[in-house]
């Protein structure tokens, strides 16, 4: 959203559960030995839905108050929904 680059790498793909993990290995605020790891799961549902299982597990750099970690939890929350309600506009324009 601010023109900053992201530098994702897949970390495992399984097409028949329909999910992923990737690790992020760059990105605006990261420090070299921060840790993240994503996970992306489709889940299908009846009558044609589906449910999103986003998920996120990362290091929290040494002496970082409470409330900076709230907010990096609160920052995630934010783009997860923003990318969520960007798929969903864009699927329901297919």
């Amino acid at each position: 959203m601010d023109g900053s680059i992201t530098r994702e790498s897949l970390e495992s793909l399984d097409e028949t559960n329909r999910c992923y993990s990737y690790a992020i290995l760059e990105a605006k605020g990261f420090k070299k030995d921060t840790r993240f790891i994503g996970r992306f799961q489709v889940l299908p549902l009846r009558d044609n839905s589906c449910e999103i299982v986003w998920q996120a597990s990362f290091t929290v750099p040494e002496g970082l108050s409470d409330e900076k970690i709230t907010q990096m939890k609160q920052r995630l929350q934010q783009m997860y929904g923003f990318f969520l309600q960007n798929l969903d506009s864009v699927l329901a324009s297919l």
